[in-house]
């Protein structure tokens, strides 16, 4: 896969598609303290785990190089 940023944007449609189908359809559900001052829903959880699986189904090859620097720093 290129990792041209043109041929990623159809990737990034789908993630937002992604996105917008569980806001819309699901219910915010209990809410937990994710720092000082913010908070995030159950959905906010199950987005955020639907957009990680989308990307590493699509992008591999980035999803890689991604996750190796998260374990560098």
């Amino acid at each position: 896969m290129t990792t041209a940023p043109a041929s990623l944007l159809p990737i990034a449609l789908e993630a937002v598609a992604i996105a917008s189908n569980l806001m819309r359809t699901r219910v915010p559900g209990l809410l937990t303290a994710k720092g000082d001052r913010d908070m995030a829903s159950e959905v906010d959880y199950a987005i955020e785990r639907a957009i990680r699986d989308h990307l590493r189904t699509k992008t591999p090859g980035i999803w890689s190089r991604f996750t190796a620097s998260l374990r560098t720093t």
